[in-house]
């Protein structure tokens, strides 16, 4: 049986990411846009990666870490968060594939190690706004394994995590201008859906998985969500033309 771990940051745990019995290693990206953003700040980015193998369980962590001269304490704090997160998963997984290896060899069951792969994405960093995805790739047997992508939103200024709410204005109806138009983008491709999404999109939630990229809002669903595995993690980009009248220009211009 799979198994799968979780971690949370106030917030629902995945564009696609190709996952397979032998995953090529994680590698850390920060998009162009960023990168002109990071020597505006200035920020620096740094990979550190944890790496470990104990027979059962096979990891590669890549984590960035930030540092810069205006709110390093702030930066510790996220880069002590992003740490304490993957290397809970880390653990959690370690015990399931120690007990699990266990468990096969009693019943004389070929066991194959499992593995687990993290690496990131920033989006968006500037002197407001981090904006960057984690994705964890995690194999405990069967024919592929399972990739969960992890939203970490934060403002700079204060060190809080910045919610969907936060982006707009209040007492708008955001998730109302949302839903429709992710209904509209599924409609116009529903071979990559679940039928019942295609129908009537179940709606986004209050926690929903987001990053901001490039000043766009970017929703996105992990596997299985709204479509099948095939589908991967399904991202819609959100105009910024229809939420015009409801964002907020706090973390979005």
């Amino acid at each position: 049986m799979k198994k799968f771990v979780g971690i949370s940051l106030s917030i629902a745990l995945i564009g696609a990411f190709v996952v397979g019995c032998s995953p090529k290693a994680p590698t850390g990206s920060v998009n162009e846009k960023t990168l002109s953003q990071k020597k505006e700040l200035p920020i620096k980015v740094e990979d550190k990666v944890i790496s470990s193998d104990n027979g059962v369980l096979n990891s590669s962590i890549k984590l960035p870490v930030f540092s810069n001269d205006k709110n390093q304490s702030i930066l510790d704090e996220i880069n002590a968060r992003l740490e304490k997160n993957a290397t809970d998963i880390n653990k959690e997984l370690a015990t399931i594939a120690e007990n699990d290896s266990k468990e096969a060899k009693k019943s004389n069951f070929e066991f194959r190690p499992y593995e687990l792969l993290v690496d990131y994405t920033i989006h968006t960093v500037n002197e407001k706004v981090l904006s960057l995805t984690t994705l964890n790739y995690q194999y405990t047997g069967g024919a592929h394994g399972m990739s969960i992508k992890v939203p970490y939103n934060f403002d700079l200024t204060t060190g809080k995590e910045i919610t969907l709410k936060d982006l707009f204005k209040e007492g708008t109806a955001y998730k109302n201008i949302i839903n429709e138009e992710i209904q509209k983008q599924i409609k116009s491709e529903p071979e990559k859906f679940f039928p019942d999404e295609v129908e009537l999109f179940s709606g986004i939630k209050d926690d929903q998985n987001f990053f901001i990229e490039n000043d766009q809002l970017f929703i996105y669903f992990g596997q299985y969500d709204i479509a099948p595995y095939s589908s991967g993690i399904i991202e819609f980009e959100i105009p910024s033309s229809i939420l015009k009248d409801v964002i907020s220009t706090s973390f979005i211009k």
